[in-house]
């Protein structure tokens, strides 16, 4: 590897055993007593838990979950720890701080951000007395707006026995990993990854039902058996209770009006599965990877050379997560996410106003036998359709496939394409399960590609230094596939790549990649990792 390129390129140290390392919680654990002592509060590292939150990836379904499309994603090695402890029963005060300690105050640290976020759980957005004045506000308003949105869940409980308002406070420290690479920004949900963490951890203190390890515990990829089967659905009853608090601090607290893909990735993934979100209907399937170690030569994805289909030992994952982060960072409230999202809800106002009836896309499914790329059939299950009827309210899953064919050519042009783009993922998400359970991942890297063109042309998202990544990407040798990650205004490309030649793409990507945008060069990595488990609590 070139000198000039290998600080670019960084390979997950334990790419081949589980994250987070016993040494990882550890040292987590052992930060987080001495952050606690430091405020007058004796904690044994032996008591102090983590919320373990994976960063994730979204392969395909793009710009689609805020519109209650079906969403393929799945979560990485690596991500947020966040060690905690619940505060002291009693007032503390360290030897050093004039502020005490008590049963109700929550007090935070992150390695990513200066200063420390201090408040009370009983409300959170009272006065301000963050050490420091943290310059990254979102970091605490992360914190206060998951505080809030629990404080409201509470109070507003359906069952009256279990209403009240949270009573006891954390201390923590956050950590990112890998250590040292800025994921903020990212395209990978690093703040969503950040608020599952800090609700776990609410949720645990606050003695919240679900909250404790063996719920929130990472699931075995074998079949549940009968006798697991309640078990396993109560946990995922929980995950998704997490996922949509963390949604309403992201919808609420930061005014970014995304759908539930974030949240529900991080909360609910398994490793080496899709798991395929029913935005709309909140509910969710893990499609396992078949066929380990093995692709299909004729159909794989733009540049990548032919592979054998010979299988090769299955302890070796059949591919990598490659992550080309582009150097760009910025809000998504400053971007044209929002607006995109406003223009999605209008084209479905205006096909609603138009429409016919029909099955709406909660209703159909990719026919694979007919061999049409364009062809959506309907199951005649046409439940849960509830279509708006303003811009405000409509959403694109409520409006009938055939509505669509019939009026798309009416729509203004920026209009139309939000639309092409929806429809066109429905279909790249159903045709991707299949390809996946097969373990065809040409066939399904293909259809990354295709989203990410979509991305571009239909959602119009991206810029001149994120489409030269993704070209960048795509034409590099071993790749089956990819697309932005995230909203594509920023952040990163997200492919799959072939676990033999990962390390050598990686390379390659960053050295082209500084070579075309050398002011990007300083912040821009390339990242080689693998699929990981969901969200969890380990003591």
């Amino acid at each position: 590897m070139p000198e000039d390129t290998a600080a670019l390129v960084m390979t997950n140290p334990r790419a081949e055993s589980s994250w987070p390392s016993e040494s990882d919680l550890a040292n987590l654990r052992a930060d987080v007593s001495a952050f606690a002592k430091s405020h007058g509060v004796p904690v044994d590292p032996k008591d102090v838990r983590v919320a373990v939150a994976p960063y994730r990836v979204c392969p395909l379904g793009a710009h689609v979950d805020h519109q209650g499309g079906c969403v393929a994603g799945m979560a990485l090695d690596c991500g947020v720890l966040f060690g905690f402890v619940p505060s002291p029963n009693s007032d503390s005060v360290g030897a050093d701080r004039n502020e005490s300690v008590g049963p109700t105050k929550v007090l935070l640290r992150s390695d990513a951000f200066a200063g420390d976020v201090r408040f009370d759980v009983r409300d959170p957005f009272g006065t301000v007395t963050d050490e420091g004045d943290t310059t990254d506000r979102n970091w605490g308003a992360l914190a206060r707006g998951a505080a809030a949105v629990l404080n409201d869940e509470c109070e507003n409980d359906k069952n009256e026995k279990r209403k009240r308002k949270l009573a006891r406070g954390c201390i923590g420290v956050a950590r990112s990993f890998p250590i040292g690479v800025r994921m903020d920004g990212g395209g990978v949900s690093s703040s969503a990854a950040i608020t599952v963490g800090l609700l776990v951890a609410m949720r645990s203190v606050n003695g919240l039902g679900g909250s404790n390890e063996e719920s929130m515990n990472e699931e075995s990829n074998e079949p549940p058996s009968a006798a697991s089967r309640k078990r396993t659905d109560e946990s995922d009853s929980t995950k998704w209770r997490v996922a949509r608090s963390a949604r309403r601090v992201e919808n609420d607290i930061l005014h970014v009006k995304c759908g539930i893909l974030d949240q529900a990735t991080i909360c609910l993934s398994r490793q080496s599965a899709l798991v395929v979100v029913d935005c709309a209907l909140e509910t969710h399937e893990h499609v396992l990877f078949g066929g380990r170690g093995t692709a299909n030569a004729s159909q794989e994805g733009t540049g990548c050379k032919a592979r054998s289909t010979e299988t090769v030992d299955e302890t070796v994952p059949a591919f990598k997560i490659l992550l080309a982060f582009s150097g760009l960072r910025q809000a998504l409230t400053s971007t044209g996410y929002n607006g995109r999202v406003e223009e999605c809800h209008e084209a479905a106002a205006f096909l609603l106003r138009n429409s016919t009836g029909g099955s709406t896309l909660r209703g159909m499914t990719w026919d694979s036998t007919t061999g049409d790329t364009a062809t959506l059939r309907s199951t005649g299950d046409t439940s849960g359709d509830n279509p708006g009827d303003t811009p405000a309210t409509s959403k694109l899953s409520d409006v009938p496939y055939e509505t669509y064919v019939v009026n798309c050519e009416a729509l203004p042009l920026s209009l139309r394409r939000r639309a092409d783009h929806f429809f066109g993922e429905a279909r790249r998400v159903s045709a991707g399960k299949t390809a996946w359970r097969a373990g065809d991942l040409g066939a399904f890297g293909a259809l990354m590609t295709e989203s990410g063109t979509s991305s571009i042309t239909n959602y119009e998202c991206g810029c001149v230094p994120m489409n030269a990544l993704l070209t960048i990407v795509c034409a590099t040798t071993g790749v089956y596939g990819a697309r932005f990650s995230g909203a594509g205004f920023r952040g990163c490309v997200v492919g799959l790549v072939e676990t033999s030649v990962a390390d050598a793409a990686a390379s390659a990507i960053a050295g082209e990649y500084k070579r075309v945008h050398p002011e990007l060069a300083g912040d821009a990595k390339v990242l080689v990792a693998n699929s990981g488990h969901g969200a969890r609590v380990l003591w």
